[in-house]
């Protein structure tokens, strides 16, 4: 959707709950159900019009799948999503494109050089899979990469450096980097009443993976925050809160942006006031060594 001018988020709450377990249909015929890891997604959110007059906006939920050079099985994409706006469920259309050829993975990167790529619009985020850059206006060529890394502010180490890793990207891609994206959108309607609020909540889960594959890390999830600058003025109150069901030790979970706190036995939390979203909350599991 566009920006609103007229509907203001109040408040967010997003349960973020890593190690559930989903059952499906064995790839072998008369075989047992297959056990996937997934993370689950359990938004809810209070929206208020602010006009005098009766609004109908078009929402849009982003999501990601994407593939590696090494296997074209598609991963991060979503099951089992449902929307319901004060407690009745409505429909969902999916509406989707394609992002070939100038993804390149966040994670490899440090935040300082992410943020200056950003800043310097020669890297753009891609809405539905935080940790991935669209990274086409930087060229594929080290002339070309260089010359316009000088546009970015990072010191001339951290340009070689990264000229080198994005050379290398283009012509040998390990069986980890990521291929192509396709970006999709779980798009639905609300009306608001005349100078009204609705509750509005989105559950839905992201298989990471076999169990066997999981329990040792090494895998990440992400959550959008950046599309809440498309509603009028900044949001009142926004809670994100991470359950983890693994067993995988704390330490090996790495969550931006920083600032979450130990709020329970396996939870992190963190909470903004009158926030305006400039960053995803990415999650990188670390493998276990």
């Amino acid at each position: 959707m566009g920006k609103s001018t007229t509907v203001a988020m109040r408040r967010a709450k997003i349960v973020i709950t890593d190690g559930v377990m989903l059952s499906y249909p064995s790839f072998v015929s008369n075989g047992p159900p297959q056990k996937l890891h997934a993370v689950r997604y359990h938004a809810s959110y209070v929206l208020a019009n602010r006009s005098r007059k009766r609004q109908r906006l078009k929402i849009g939920f982003p999501n990601a799948t994407y593939t590696h050079h090494g296997i074209d099985v598609p991963f991060g994409y979503i099951r089992n999503f449902s929307v319901r706006i004060n407690g009745k469920r409505a429909p969902v259309k999916v509406v989707t494109r394609t992002i070939k050829g100038t993804v390149f993975d966040a994670l490899k990167l440090s935040t300082a050089v992410v943020k200056a790529l950003v800043a310097a619009k020669l890297a753009k985020p891609i809405a539905g899979h935080a940790s991935a850059l669209n990274i086409a206006k930087l060229g594929r060529t080290r002339n070309t990469i260089a010359k316009r890394l000088q546009l970015a502010r990072l010191t001339d180490k951290q340009k070689r450096a990264l000229t080198k890793t994005l050379v290398s990207h283009y012509r040998r891609p390990s069986d980890t980097a990521i291929k192509d994206i396709e970006q999709y959108w779980h798009v639905f309607d609300v009306a608001f009443p005349p100078s009204k609020s609705i509750k509005l909540k989105i559950q839905y889960d992201s298989p990471r993976g076999y169990k066997a594959s999981t329990q040792r890390g090494d895998y990440s999830f992400s959550y959008t925050m950046r599309t809440g600058t498309r509603w009028a003025g900044p949001i009142g109150r926004y809670t994100v809160l991470l359950v983890l069901k693994t067993r995988i030790p704390l330490r090996q979970y790495k969550v931006r942006p920083a600032g979450f706190k130990r709020a329970g036995a396996r939870r992190l939390r963190r909470t903004w006031v009158r926030f305006v979203p400039r960053e995803d909350v990415v999650v990188r599991v670390l493998p276990t060594k």
